[in-house]
């Protein structure tokens, strides 16, 4: 097996260190590059052994075909101490070509399974991203844009891509436990009543003091995405670390290809896993992100509240707006799903919305907005510019009671009515946010008549709902609520 590229340059830069600067690199990752050059079937064994090895388990390849001709290929991306060569992983590449009807590829960094695997812990994430976009141009299979889908770590690999290449074109992005937003720690490496493996040693060695230096970043993948609570207003995280220059946290030397390359991908499909031991917080699968300024006391944030949401540093902010920010969950740990969760989100995200040019889907939303008797988009609210709900499906389903639902949860308050008609409609913030306007509504005028939210679905709770908020929905939505219907 050849010796890794990466722990070479390590070494090397290494050598030319002295005194303290030295002192930054321990003995632990000392080893585990000496590991990775001379003996890798060592370190692949480790890597084995590791708690925070994020390998996905083998999946039924069906039968079925749903795909047409105009469903785009799919490039898939795995996780931390997994490998496109991996069993479990090669057969979700092949089970989801198989549903699609179209090419799919897993592309690797590395050219075999212990080179692949290493690679996911010492090739830098910018680095990383530089072979995988290679390997994407250089296939012409690919040419015309594709569909992505990743798992836990592979999604950094991906949105990397799509920052800072995007071309050929991600069409639709599936999200599935991603370290997207970063990490602020690696939990599932302290397990009760066993010690340390090298893995986690190198973890807590690098990710200390020196998680922002320059030799830290420039090797291990996981401080790149590191987000320590305690750090990320410090000058070195800002200096060196590569998830703030993603997320164009220094406005120094913040990109603006960063941003408009984000806004050429049509779908953001962000699936979290509830009970998630492994992404911390496990917000961060839905772009939220802990608070800043609170040190250790930092509590998790949602998307829409996080500063690269407000002040909208890579285009987050523009995506949903557009109606672009989709969320899923799974009630289990990382990296559990069914397969029918599996195929549900190719299904909804890579299938069933064929890819369209920017100028025909603004056709195609015109024509509707018309044949729906909406007022034009200049005449429309911002909040949803007229359209979000327009090509949400599922954002009617079992209405009446989603509306009641939420509103008890929210108290019928937004924007907390909003997010919860998101998360339970399977729609976009903006789209939710629509609904939500609903519910606020319906509590500042038909308590009474709505059982103070226990009847929602009563034909007195209707008709004052549709007299006093069925206009505001229909512009800021662009469809107009089942009143009548269900």
């Amino acid at each position: 097996v050849a010796s890794s590229d990466a722990a070479t340059m390590f070494r090397l830069s290494v050598a030319l260190l002295c005194g303290s600067a030295a002192a930054e690199i321990g003995p632990h990752m000392l080893n585990l590059t000496d590991l990775a050059e001379h003996a890798p079937e060592v370190l692949m064994a480790e890597i084995k052994a590791s708690p925070l090895r994020a390998v996905v388990r083998e999946v039924a390849i069906r039968a079925d075909v749903s795909g047409s001709a105009t469903t785009l290929p799919t490039v898939t991306a795995h996780g931390m101490g997994d490998s496109c060569f991996e069993q479990g992983f090669s057969s979700i590449t092949l089970a989801i070509g198989k549903r699609t009807g179209t090419y799919a590829r897993c592309i690797p960094t590395g050219s075999n399974i212990i080179t692949d695997t290493i690679d996911g812990f010492l090739k830098n994430m910018d680095a990383s991203v530089d072979v995988f976009a290679a390997k994407i141009k250089a296939d012409p299979k690919l040419s015309g844009g594709f569909n992505a889908i990743g798992f836990s770590q592979g999604n950094s690999l991906i949105r990397g891509y799509i920052q800072k290449y995007n071309d050929p074109p991600v069409n639709s992005f599936i999200s599935v436990h991603g370290t997207v937003q970063g990490v602020a720690a690696f939990p599932s490496c302290f397990q009760q009543e066993k010690p340390l493996g090298l893995i986690c040693k190198v973890l807590a060695e690098v990710l200390g003091d020196f998680a922002y230096s320059p030799i830290s970043q420039n090797v291990l993948f996981q401080a790149d995405y590191f987000r320590a609570a305690s750090q990320v207003d410090s000058k070195a995280y800002l200096a060196h670390s590569q998830i703030a220059r993603w997320n164009n946290e220094d406005p120094s030397t913040a990109s603006a290809l960063y941003k408009s390359n984000f806004a050429k991908t049509r779908k953001f499909a962000m699936v979290r896993a509830l009970n998630d031991s492994m992404v911390y917080p496990n917000e961060g699968e839905h772009w939220g992100a802990l608070e800043e300024g609170k040190g250790y006391m930092a509590k998790p944030l949602a998307m829409r509240d996080t500063k690269f949401y407000q002040q909208d540093l890579f285009g987050l902010k523009t995506a949903d707006e557009a109606g672009k920010i989709f969320f899923e969950t799974t009630t289990g740990d990382h990296l559990e799903f069914s397969d029918d969760e599996l195929f549900g989100w190719v299904q909804k995200y890579f299938i069933d919305v064929a890819p369209q040019a920017e100028d025909a889907t603004a056709i195609s939303v015109e024509i509707k907005r018309h044949l729906r008797g909406v007022p034009d988009a200049t005449n429309a609210t911002a909040a949803g510019a007229g359209c979000a709900c327009i090509d949400q499906p599922g954002w009617d389903h079992d209405f009446f009671k989603g509306l009641q639902n939420c509103g008890l949860q929210a108290g019928g308050a937004q924007p907390v009515a909003g997010r919860c008609m998101t998360s339970l409609q399977h729609v976009s913030q903006a789209c939710g946010t629509c609904l939500g306007d609903i519910i606020q509504c319906g509590r500042d005028h038909c308590l009474p008549d709505c059982c103070f939210g226990s009847c929602s679905s009563r034909d007195t709770c209707r008709s004052c709902n549709k007299r006093n908020c069925n206009e505001k929905f229909v512009t800021c939505a662009g469809v107009t609520p089942p009143w009548d219907t269900q």
